[in-house]
């Protein structure tokens, strides 16, 4: 069976220096850091797509499936052509 492929749009986000300011900031802004990280890992969810119908058409909401790690966040929209 041949593989399938599909388009995605793939967004990569890195928080430079995170390991620096780690080490050379103050304990309440380390612990800032880390609540912003806490809060970004709450974004985390599978792709969905959800239409609605509404008087003047339909309302399409899409949410991107979203990664985290350590200081990192993915983003990965598919992007399909229909016909």
């Amino acid at each position: 069976m041949e593989p399938q492929y599909e388009e995605q749009f793939t967004a990569f986000v890195d928080f430079l220096g995170f390991e620096e300011i780690s080490k050379k900031t103050d304990d309440n802004t380390r612990q800032s850091v880390l609540n912003l990280l806490i809060s970004l890992s709450g974004l985390r969810g599978d792709f969905d797509v959800q239409s609605t119908k509404q008087d003047n058409g339909t309302l399409i909401s899409i949410r991107p499936t979203i990664s985290t790690f350590s200081d990192h966040i993915v983003i990965m929209l598919s992007i399909t052509a229909t016909s």
